[in-house]
């Protein structure tokens, strides 16, 4: 796709993401960093983006690094409801991707923003989505008869992902 697009629209995009790698990324990263100005330019830098693609944007797989630093942004500044209105866009475009570790990842960042404006319920069937992400493309789907689906899922990425299980452990989800 970028091949069959003009060279001026590949120099864009290229300038934008190299500004944003080079000056923006960084301050995401740096955990001191949740002034309003930093969200104002990841805002940019994702409508540029999605812009140069609007014909495509099934394909703009480069939009998925600054939104999800900006749903980071958000949820650092006391916003999770903007933080994961962004998540479900990016779980969205990667469900139809099949990149599954990041699906994994990213339905748990919606898990654990739904819980920091007390949505217990759906941070609760955030985390549930976020093991089958998990584990389907280990073990296969799970079957709407498997009722000990949960703890199959809970055992692979308590070996596999002791990260996010700690985390889901102290927030009580199992």
């Amino acid at each position: 796709m970028d091949r069959s697009e003009k060279k001026v629209i590949r120099l864009q995009r290229a300038n934008i993401l190299e500004t944003y790698e080079d000056s923006i990324k960084p301050r995401v990263l740096s955990n001191f960093t949740t002034d309003s100005l930093l969200i104002k330019e990841l805002k940019k830098v994702v409508d540029e983006l999605r812009d140069l693609r609007k014909e495509h944007p099934d394909l703009d797989y480069c939009l998925i690094g600054p939104k999800t630093a900006l749903a980071s942004v958000y949820a650092r500044h006391r916003n999770p409801r903007e933080a994961v209105q962004i998540l479900h866009e990016v779980y969205n475009f990667l469900k139809m991707t099949q990149f599954s570790q990041i699906v994994t990842d990213v339905a748990f960042q919606i898990s654990i923003r739904y819980s920091e404006f007390e949505n217990i319920k759906e941070s609760k069937k955030w985390f549930d989505i976020a093991l089958k992400e998990f584990a389907e493309p280990i073990r296969g789907k799970f079957t709407e008869e498997e009722t000990i689906w949960k703890i199959e899922a809970i055992q692979l990425a308590e070996k596999l992902s002791p990260t996010m299980m700690s985390v889901a452990k102290i927030m009580g989800y199992w």
